[in-house]
């Protein structure tokens, strides 16, 4: 039973580590969202020459360019959110696999212990039996 618990065990590390990639992956991309938002904000409240049309129109299309990738990060993430759910429920699914073996495992040992420990009572209960013989053959 030790290696399907080991082998199991196993198996619920590696979609832990699954688990901890792809929510990497969606932190990652939150940073970036959250990076081009700021940069937005950096962008409209930087001074600049107020009159100049090109350099009015350049910011607009940075920002633009900017609003687009946040538009795809943001679907990329609902994406990515989406395959963490399914690697989480995998997850959850093994870490139940293993924690019912493990409580099986522990059931086994306390049951051994127990008939261990009536053996040993028996064995005690026998030789005490035997000196009080012992003791009535002698006196």
């Amino acid at each position: 039973m030790q290696r399907i618990l080991d082998l199991r065990a196993h198996k619920e590390r590696q979609w832990e580590m699954k688990l901890g990639k792809i929510t990497g992956e969606c932190l990652t991309i939150e940073n970036e969202i959250t990076h081009r938002r700021e940069e937005i904000s950096r962008v409209r409240t930087k001074p600049g020459v107020a009159v100049d049309q090109a350099y009015r129109a350049a910011v607009e299309q940075y920002i633009t360019r900017l609003l687009i990738e946040i538009e795809e990060l943001t679907v990329k993430l609902e994406q990515k959110q989406k395959e963490r759910q399914k690697v989480q429920e995998k997850f959850l699914e093994a870490s139940r696999d293993r924690k019912i073996l493990d409580s099986l495992k522990e059931k086994r040992e306390q049951q051994y212990r127990r008939e261990q420990n009536r053996e040993d009572m028996k064995i005690l209960d026998d030789l005490a039996g035997a000196q009080a013989v012992r003791k009535m053959a002698e006196g």
